[in-house]
């Protein structure tokens, strides 16, 4: 599970943490964090962490810059550079660089312990990591058994998802040509779209049901949850790879807890077909269907 930086920014606002160059890549994942001193230590890296440095590391060898484009080569998704006794500012190259590969690079005052920054971060991932595993298994035992009531109810009923409340299943499936997606690149884009829902509306469950990505929206209207799916549609649309196509189905209300398993059928069937061609959705971006 993962977050992105623009989230981040959010959670850690308060501490001071100041963007100073590389803005357009603020949607970048982010799967933990870690401290980097120097080169030794960043090819250590495994890919979209979020680096950390004070600068004592550098030296004749190893220039500021030179380890920012590093940890960048390494797959690291941003860095944050502490402001103080071995960095006393950051050079416009750095900010070139960041700016010209969508690099985020912040900036910390000494006075801000960058350890109470990394441990937000992380336990706001592991805190996600733990609740996305909760409701996925509850929304699967919703989906396939609906019977076993005590496999889900009381999980989802302790989320704000009540009984007798109006709920409808919003399925999306992501496909390359004729050929599924693999696992890892389908957990990708549902870290980026858990982020992006949790952070812009409420009342939306996210999970990954089989080859299947599951919205489950909660007491929104028919209006509500057609402008929803649109603005998921498209910002789905800005993360695909090129030979990546995506169909968003949208299936029938339900007035129980017990009964969107229904929903989730519906939304299923219209996206078989849809994906058969057999009936027809809205293009958008000359890519993708969108289908209701």
């Amino acid at each position: 599970m993962a977050i992105t930086i623009r989230m981040i920014t959010k959670l850690v606002e308060h501490l001071d943490m100041k963007l100073v160059a590389g803005e357009n890549g603020l949607d970048r994942e982010v799967t933990w964090t870690h401290m980097v001193d120097s080169d030794i230590i960043s090819v250590f890296l495994q890919g979209q962490e979020l680096v950390f440095t004070t600068g004592i590391g550098l030296n004749e060898d190893l220039s500021l810059s030179e380890l920012v484009e590093d940890v960048y080569h390494e797959g690291a998704s941003g860095i944050v550079i502490n402001i103080g006794p071995y960095v006393k500012s950051i050079d416009q190259d750095i900010i070139d660089f960041a700016n010209e590969n969508d690099f985020p690079v912040f900036e910390v005052p000494w006075s801000v312990h960058m350890a109470e920054i990394m441990r937000i971060i992380c336990f706001e991932i592991t805190k996600q990591q733990q609740n996305r595993i909760e409701i996925s298994a509850a929304l699967s035992n919703a989906f396939l058994c609906p019977i076993q009531e005590d496999l889900y109810v009381p999980i989802l009923m302790k989320k704000g998802y009540l009984p007798n409340n109006s709920y409808v299943v919003s399925i999306i499936y992501v496909k390359t040509e004729n050929i599924e997606i693999e696992d890892n690149r389908r957990e990708s884009i549902v870290s980026q779209l858990s982020g992006y829902i949790r952070w812009n509306y409420k009342n939306i469950l996210t999970s990954v049901q089989d080859k299947y990505i599951s919205l489950v929206f909660c007491n929104y209207s028919d209006i509500e949850c057609d402008e929803i799916s649109k603005n998921v549609f498209n910002k789905l649309c800005t993360w695909l790879y090129n030979e990546e196509k995506i169909i968003i189905t949208v299936g029938n209300y339900v007035y129980k807890l017990n009964d969107i398993h229904k929903s989730y059928e519906t939304a299923c069937q219209l996206n078989k077909l849809s994906y058969s061609e057999c009936i027809q959705g809205e293009y958008v971006l000359d890519a993708n269907k969108l289908v209701w």
